[in-house]
């Protein structure tokens, strides 16, 4: 049976309510068992409320928890933590390292629980509601997120040169290489063994041969080197180990009343569930307008659903993230029509992936054999052009397409030319390797 744990404010005491909540509250470890009301830190399957007014700086790993509601606010400790729990709703705030000083560490949140629908959400989720923040600043925010190599490689090669400087990239990190030709699934995972300028050693060595070369067409300048994206990130927010064995990763969704969202140096892996709508790695679900709200300089990889969606939501910016190896699309500028001024900029998608039979959210998409929404997958998938698409590359996708203009499927009272004249902003993308249905023998 779970336990809650829940502090009581003293603001309940009249005696006291001459005091500033600071005076009150402070910051307290979680590691002190003084800070909980039984004098026992949470333990295995606990469900923790952090109340209003409360500040707790979490100083060790935690247990694996029942749940974890923050309607104060939760900071990270700049230590190597590892945060496991069924799901966690933050109404207050939730916060690793800040712009001035990122984490330095290692952090890990994991959501480990069922397949449940508690207040709508689902399960294994991570969400922002009623004035909730998340603030995420990982050091790793500085590396170079992704570049391109600058000459073929062959199948056996151990090295390649990129064609910029690979800013903090550490032997240990995970990089994801793009497919040269018609083939998607000859992307390739590697980990760094060395650096040596702009030359990356790797391991293990290349499957299938990359293309690094500058072309001309028509007297114009046709670049299809293979990009290679960085993985690794210093905070890290995953799926349970069992995400993929049960097709059941985690998920996060923001809200419309969420405060402020500022997401920076971040991995994300085994999210997403698939065959379930709303269910994404990173969801603006019905936000609104969010300007100022950012995921930028981070990772998304081996997911089970889509990857960043802005769903009825405007005005966010989605910058130098990396995806890799995602199922259905990667990034969604406008998942119903109705979205406007989204900025996605310099992203990457590597490997876009069909989603597996019988796990379609959209199954009226699939009707009478569509090549629409799921069935034909995309890097970019939006059902409306105004929005900002600038300087993003797409590196391969299984039987779908790099950039996608879907009309289907939105509602009747939205018309795209409603919107006109606003400007519309697509330039330097790039898409390669993408196996249309129909062409090239697929």
């Amino acid at each position: 049976m779970t336990q809650m744990r829940v502090f009581y404010t003293l603001l309940h005491f009249p005696l006291l309510l001459f005091l500033t909540p600071t005076t009150i509250f402070g910051q307290d470890n979680w590691s002190n068992p003084n800070t909980w009301p039984d004098g026992q830190v949470p333990n295995h399957n606990e469900n923790v409320v952090i109340p209003k007014g409360k500040t707790i700086l979490l100083d060790i790993s935690t247990a694996n928890l029942g749940s974890l509601t923050v309607n104060g606010s939760l900071l990270f400790k700049d230590v190597d933590l590892s945060l496991p729990a069924r799901w966690i709703m933050v109404h207050g705030l939730l916060q690793i390292g800040t712009p001035e000083n990122p984490f330095r560490s290692e952090a890990t949140i994991t959501l480990t629980g069922p397949n449940e629908d508690f207040n709508t959400m689902g399960g294994r989720f991570l969400s922002s509601m009623s004035g909730g923040s998340l603030q995420f600043h990982g050091q790793s925010a500085s590396k170079l997120s992704w570049g391109q190599i600058d000459s073929n490689l062959a199948i056996g090669d151990s090295k390649l040169k990129l064609t910029r400087d690979p800013i903090d990239w550490r032997i240990g990190d995970h990089i994801a290489i793009a497919p040269s030709g018609y083939d998607p699934f000859e992307a390739e995972e590697v980990t760094i063994t060395g650096i040596n300028g702009r030359t990356i050693y790797f391991s293990p060595a290349l499957k299938y041969e990359h293309f690094g070369e500058l072309q001309e067409y028509e007297g114009k300048i046709l670049d299809e080197r293979a990009e290679v994206g960085m993985l690794t990130r210093n905070i890290k927010i995953q799926g349970a180990e069992d995400a993929m064995e049960r097709r059941f990763g985690g998920h996060i969704m923001i809200m419309k009343s969420s405060g402020p969202i500022h997401v920076e140096g971040v991995e994300f892996t085994r999210m997403g569930q698939p065959g379930i709508e709303g269910r994404y790695n990173f969801h603006w679900h019905l936000a609104g307008d969010r300007d100022g709200d950012y995921i930028k300089n981070s990772s998304i990889h081996h997911g089970l659903q889509r990857g960043i969606v802005a769903h009825q939501t405007n005005n966010v910016l989605v910058e130098n993230v990396v995806g890799f190896n995602i199922q259905n699309h990667v990034f969604v500028p406008a998942e119903d029509g109705n979205e406007v001024d989204n900025t996605f900029r310099n992203n990457l998608a590597i490997l876009v992936r069909k989603p597996d039979e019988g796990f379609f959210a959209f199954p009226r998409d699939g009707a009478g054999g569509s090549t629409q929404g799921e069935q034909r997958v995309a890097g970019f998938w939006m059902r409306n052009p105004h929005n900002n698409l600038i300087g993003n590359h797409v590196g391969g996708s299984e039987r779908g397409t790099g950039f996608f203009f879907d009309i289907r499927g939105r509602g009747k009272e939205f018309k795209v030319f409603d919107l006109l004249p606003r400007e519309v902003v697509f330039s330097d993308n790039v898409a390669h390797s993408c196996s249309v249905p129909g062409y090239l023998g697929n």
